[in-house]
């Protein structure tokens, strides 16, 4: 008696084991194109940091009380005027606000989700960033105990 499983196994084995080995090729092509794109992807978003942004809005995460939204909201068309951060290409940053200069190192995540800053007086911030485009730049700071994000815009 014949073992028909066998046979059958080993004709299936001998009529598809190439095309076994093209899904394992494309495999292989589609991860190693996957991390040539991470790297690319990580590299442009930095290159999209590289320029000067000032803010169109503030978000707080809590209501500003009804007694406070006008200082709130004078402070707000202030920083308007007069903020402004850029992004250096060697690592650097410098924020300007009221003519006073704050300056600090700068480093993008792997993941281009988190902007790590280090400021010349060593104070240490990080920023999660929620949308980075060539013209706008969204990110979420914790300033004192109050989560804010920042709508900042590209300077022109």
């Amino acid at each position: 008696m014949k073992n028909w499983g066998f046979a059958f196994t080993s004709i299936f084995t001998q009529q598809f084991y190439p095309m076994k080995q093209n899904i394992s090729a494309l495999k292989i092509l589609s991860f190693v194109l996957l991390v040539l794109f991470a790297f690319t992807s990580c590299k442009n978003k930095s290159q999209m940091l590289l320029k000067s942004w000032k803010v169109e809005n503030l978000k707080y995460t809590k209501e500003v009380p009804e007694d406070l939204k006008p200082a709130i909201e004078h402070q707000i068309n202030e920083m308007r005027k007069d903020f402004l951060l850029t992004y250096n290409s060697d690592g650097t940053y410098t924020t300007t606000l009221n003519n006073q200069k704050l300056q600090g190192k700068w480093k993008l995540n792997w993941s281009n989700t988190k902007i790590a800053t280090t400021s010349s007086q060593g104070e240490i911030k990080d920023f999660v960033i929620e949308e980075l485009t060539d013209k706008t730049f969204h990110f979420k700071v914790m300033e004192g105990k109050e989560e804010v994000t920042f709508l900042m815009v590209a300077a022109e």
